[in-house]
């Protein structure tokens, strides 16, 4: 039976690292090859269009504001607040409850939620949703200010953290300071090691 080959060129598709050469489609598939472990073509290739997007906290803050945050995300709820305050402390419902879902929240990155999640993972709910409250005023729109007031801190000093900063001069002076004296170790290290060789060498000679 004659045997038919194509070479299959490979568009919108990169070769990964398991792949080399071009992807060969055959109406006769000899046995012996049949019988070959042949990987499927679709578990080594990757979409060339797919580009891995490194986030860059420096810039990102510099576009980042009070205003920036969108309240149309948030869920809101009062209570009666407590504690002294006047004669309608437990009377008016100033208290604010602000909450948001972080999966949907696309107003951060998830290098910031992630790192939400791990410093304040006391206010994550059972459904993921990030919590936050206010009483420290008397009427609700200045409650609803301060828990906003609180969201920006947070996030902001979340991706703060996330900053590439470079190394202070003090640092570089102790990174110098510790390679003169492991250089220097070394040295002393090497020094003794040669004065061995040469005392064993003179005893020899003394034979």
């Amino acid at each position: 039976m004659k045997k038919i080959f194509h070479l299959a060129p490979l568009s919108g598709f990169r070769l990964g690292s398991a792949c080399q050469g071009p992807r060969i489609v055959s109406h006769y598939i000899p046995s012996i090859l049949r019988r070959a472990a042949f990987q499927p073509v679709a578990s080594c290739l990757r979409y060339s269009t797919a580009k891995e997007s490194e986030f860059n906290a420096q810039e990102w803050l510099s576009t980042f504001s009070r205003e920036t945050i969108p309240r149309d995300q948030f869920e809101i709820s009062f209570a009666r607040s407590g504690g002294p305050g006047g004669q309608n402390v437990n009377k008016v419902n100033t208290k604010v409850d602000m909450r948001f879902a972080l999966k949907t929240a696309t107003w951060l990155p998830e290098e910031v939620k992630a790192n939400l999640r791990t410093k304040h993972s006391n206010r994550i709910t059972k459904r993921n949703e990030f919590f936050i409250s206010s009483e420290r005023h008397r009427t609700q729109h200045a409650n609803i200010e301060d828990c906003i007031d609180k969201i920006f801190e947070m996030v902001k000093e979340s991706a703060g953290e996330l900053v590439e900063h470079e190394p202070s001069e003090e640092l570089l002076a102790k990174i110098d300071e510790f390679k003169r004296v492991d250089k220097e170790k070394k040295m002393k290290a090497k020094e003794r090691l040669g004065s061995k060789k040469a005392s064993r060498k003179r005893g020899r000679d003394d034979y």
